[in-house]
């Protein structure tokens, strides 16, 4: 985007950041609970994080030259995922389970080795992009090892939230926004175990470059975060508002919708991947397979449009549960 876009999407982050801070400055209660750490790391993070992988201090191009372009644009690029989606989504998820459960966080200091673990070996990773291109090899070597060492974070974050709703789960199920959020927290293992895989170089051969990333984009960013997302959003409009979900129904159709989205993109999505890697690894030209992906791709388009409605039925529940909705909350 042009630069004062730029400026203005990071002073946008940064106002968000002091407003954020200020309030944890003049607060009575000593001990910060993690959502609060996860939320705040998230925001500054990412305005630091934009503001270098747009350049910032080149208003004219916006980018560097060559390959330290790529490397930075990748820094940016994964990290606008590890340090945005992923604390934000950790942060409701440390929210909604232990208030739905009525159950005290499992471990308190497991959630902040988490926190700082993921701050460390997230910000690394994204390198693991370009381990086909003329990188620096240490650089990839970092990238490798701290891509694999993410399964320290994750199952920190996957043990304390799970240990939480252990024995909880038939409240969890009565909750919507609970029952999205905990099945984001399972997205984001499949996610993550994907992931770490990816980055060997001998699996990467295979499905880097093709439709098995895009499978893998989609587990995370619609899978793990929208997911969360979505169940912070049902849990917390009720009691904002005073008022109960217009629709139960429609909150629990949109999920099932998403969930079966979600398989779908990644079945169909993980097999032209496999499609296409396995192709091109022999020396087939791009066209010729294309044939063989038609299916794939109708069948995805097909899933899409499937996301999209509930998308809609999503917002129309809102709507409704916001300005519609006279229902006293109990």
């Amino acid at each position: 985007m042009i630069w004062p876009i730029d400026m203005m999407i990071v002073g946008a982050f940064s106002l968000v950041f002091v407003n954020l801070i200020m309030t944890v400055a003049r607060r009575k209660e000593p001990i910060l609970y993690v959502s609060v750490w996860y939320v705040c790391a998230g925001i500054i993070l990412t305005a630091v994080t934009f503001s270098l992988g747009n350049v910032i201090w080149r208003p004219d191009s916006g980018s560097l030259v060559g390959i330290p372009d790529a490397i930075l644009l990748w820094f940016y690029g994964h990290n606008v995922f590890g340090l945005l989606l992923t604390p934000l989504s950790a942060g409701v998820a440390y929210y909604v389970i232990p208030r739905a459960c009525r159950a005290p966080l499992y471990s308190h200091t497991l959630s902040l080795f988490g926190f700082w673990s993921l701050l460390v070996v997230y910000t690394h990773i994204g390198t693991h992009h370009l381990l086909q291109v003329p990188v620096p090899t240490w650089l990839k070597v970092i990238s490798i090892v701290d891509s694999v060492a993410m399964v320290i974070p994750v199952m920190a974050f996957l043990i304390n939230i799970w240990y939480t709703a252990k024995g909880k789960l038939g409240q969890i199920h009565a909750d919507i926004g609970a029952k999205f959020v905990f099945t984001g927290t399972i997205m984001y293992f499949f996610v993550s175990i994907q992931g770490s895989m990816m980055a060997l170089p001998d699996v990467q051969r295979v499905t880097h470059f093709n439709n098995w990333v895009v499978a893998h984009a989609h587990v995370g960013v619609l899978g793990f975060a929208g997911m969360i997302s979505l169940g912070g959003l049902y849990y917390i409009l009720p009691r904002i508002t005073g008022r109960p979900l217009y629709s139960r129904f429609l909150a629990d159709f949109q999920y099932w919708m998403i969930l079966l989205g979600v398989i779908g993109f990644t079945v169909v999505l993980t097999i032209v991947g496999l499609i296409q890697g396995n192709a091109w690894l022999n020396g087939e030209t791009v066209y010729r397979i294309l044939p063989e992906m038609h299916v794939y791709y109708i069948t995805r388009a097909s899933i899409g449009l499937m996301i999209f409605s509930s998308a809609v039925l999503g917002l129309y529940n809102i709507v409704r549960s916001l300005f519609f909705n006279a229902g006293e909350i109990s």
